[in-house]
C-alpha cells in the first residue's frame, strides 16, 4: 500500500492543494447550527456534565469527543473545527482517489476524484467541521480493509482475519460518529 502511494504522491499533493485552495473561498463566510450546538455540548462536558446522562447529544460519542479534543486544545476557535474539518476532506478524497486508482488508470482516477469533490460540495448540507466526512473517511477505511481481506483470503488466513478485524474496527468507529439516516 505504502509503495503505491509513494509512486503517485504528486496527485495526492494536488489533491490536497486543490481542496485546500477551494475551502478558503468560503471556509470563514458560513456558520453551521452545528458548531453551535456542539461547542455548547463541549462546554457542559467541560463543567463535568456528563454526555446523555445529564444532557441529551442527538448522535453517537466519537464526534463530540473528537470535537472536544480540538475544542479544548485550540481554546474554543471554530476556526480551528473548520481546519480539521479541511484535514479530514484530504483525507477523504485521498482515499477516494486510492481506491479509485485500484480500478482504473491514476489520470481518471484523478479527474474524478477532483470532480466528485466539487460535486460534493455543491450539498447544502455540506459543512467543514462536520461528522459527515468524519463517518465517511471510517466508511472507506472499512472498504479498504474487507477488500485487502478479500484480496489473501486465499494466500494467507490469518492476515485475512487481520484485515477483517481492522474493517470491523473501523465500521465500529462510523457507527459511533453517526447515527444511520438511512
Amino acid at each position: 500500500m505504502i509503495k503505491g502511494v509513494t509512486k503517485d504522491i504528486k496527485y495526492y499533493v494536488v489533491i490536497g492543494v486543490t481542496i485546500l485552495l477551494y475551502s478558503f473561498f468560503y471556509i470563514n463566510r458560513t456558520v453551521t447550527d452545528v458548531e453551535g450546538w456542539d461547542s455548547f455540548c463541549i462546554e457542559l462536558m467541560r463543567n463535568g456534565k456528563m454526555i446523555y446522562r445529564d444532557f441529551y447529544y442527538y448522535v453517537p460519542p466519537l464526534y463530540l469527543l473528537r470535537y472536544g479534543i480540538v475544542w479544548i486544545l485550540f481554546d474554543g476557535s471554530l476556526m480551528a473545527i473548520r481546519v480539521f474539518g479541511i484535514l479530514d476532506r484530504i483525507i477523504l478524497y485521498c482515499l477516494i482517489f486510492y481506491v479509485l486508482g485500484k480500478f482504473s488508470d491514476k489520470k481518471t482516477a484523478f479527474v474524478v476524484t477532483i470532480l466528485g469533490y466539487f460535486f460534493y460540495n455543491s450539498l447544502a448540507f455540506n459543512n467543514y467541521g462536520d461528522y459527515t466526512q468524519y463517518s465517511q473517511i471510517f466508511l472507506m477505511l472499512t472498504a479498504i480493509a474487507f477488500a485487502f481481506a478479500y484480496n489473501v483470503n486465499n494466500i494467507n488466513t490469518r492476515k485475512c482475519y487481520m484485515y477483517l478485524c481492522i474493517g470491523g474496527f473501523f465500521s465500529l468507529q462510523c457507527v459511533m460518529c453517526k447515527q444511520s439516516i438511512g
